[in-house]
């Protein structure tokens, strides 16, 4: 039996047309802008403007901030020096009230004899608290 080859049917070709279209060299033409076009140009600009000063003018107040943290921080490491400093002198004066004793024998002219303070301490004291507060001996 021999075999017979059927045949195929292909499918139906589409065909596109083209139209010719003939190329013609056009010259170019300046159009002129509307004014709404210029408007909006100008508008634009400003804005561009506006947002670069506010870009700048927040750049200068992170600066800004920046030397202002910077002086809260060092003030507030003077307040905790000074605050130590009051601490010691409330310490010192305690220290001295409890030894200036009308009664003893040490005792001469508003000065304790017996209570002596350190020559380093007591220029420590001279120089913050004032020269009339230590009496040298």
């Amino acid at each position: 039996m021999e075999s017979e080859a059927l045949p195929v049917e292909e499918p139906p070709k589409e065909v596109e047309q083209v139209e010719q279209v003939e190329v013609v060299e056009v010259e170019p033409v300046m159009v002129e802008p509307i004014e709404a076009d210029i408007e909006l140009t100008n508008e634009v600009a400003k804005l561009a403007t506006r947002v670069q000063n506010i870009e700048e003018g927040i750049d200068r107040m992170k600066s800004d901030v920046a030397d202002v943290k910077q002086k809260i921080e060092n003030l507030g490491m003077n307040i905790i020096s000074i605050t130590k400093n009051f601490e010691m002198y409330s310490r010192i004066a305690e220290w001295i009230g409890s030894w200036k004793c009308t009664r003893c024998k040490f005792y001469e002219g508003g000065v304790c004899k017996a209570w002596k303070l350190a020559e380093p301490v007591a220029e420590e004291i001279k120089k913050r608290i004032g020269e009339d507060v230590v009496v040298f001996t």
